[in-house]
């Protein structure tokens, strides 16, 4: 399954995955709860979220990617309803640009049958309410997830802004210990 409820990326999406009749696109957002949601539509549309851009964070971009140009309503999709006839979930990836902490807190079901979650976390706020690395990682060990990888920060030559982080169930990642160490 593939999820995105950007209008600009939808049906280029829908176009690239075609040819593979096992994936299913769902134009929704990923959020903490079924319904709808204002979604800000920036001008560069891998930008847009369900939360607001800081205006502080513009600086740190190409100038003018940033720039909030529209706001839609959008459907909203709960993780556990988007996998409920799913039996397990081999890897999840998220990157929905701030939104994590409530797709993650507040799924019981969908998370529990998940084995991996490859998460875009940040290191530098980028929307009104969003989470970091630290509040996302505490969450992860509260789920019974281990991180097992960091991708290399990404950066615009100052601070580092975000990354992506590898999580695997705890039961899993034991078995990977290696036994002569």
């Amino acid at each position: 399954m593939a999820v995105e409820c950007e209008h600009r990326l939808v049906g280029p999406l829908r176009d690239r995955l075609s040819a593979y009749s096992c994936v299913e696109v769902v134009d929704a957002a990923l959020a903490e709860s079924d319904g709808i949601a204002t979604f800000h539509q920036l001008r560069h549309p891998a930008g847009s979220s369900l939360l607001k851009p800081r205006a502080e964070i513009v600086r740190e971009f190409a100038a003018g990617s940033w720039d909030v140009i529209g706001e839609v309503s959008v459907k909203k999709i709960s993780y556990d309803r988007l996998v409920a006839k799913e039996a397990e979930v081999s890897i999840l990836k998220l990157d929905i640009q701030g939104a994590e902490m409530g797709v993650l807190s507040n799924s019981i079901e969908g998370l529990q049958r998940t084995k991996s979650v490859i998460v875009e976390v940040t290191f530098t706020p980028h929307y009104e309410n969003d989470s970091g690395f630290a509040e996302l990682h505490r969450l992860m060990a509260q789920k019974g997830f281990g991180l097992y990888r960091l991708s290399s920060p990404y950066d615009r030559g100052a601070r580092a802004l975000y990354a992506d982080a590898v999580y695997v169930r705890e039961g899993i990642l034991q078995k990977l210990i290696p036994v002569n160490v």
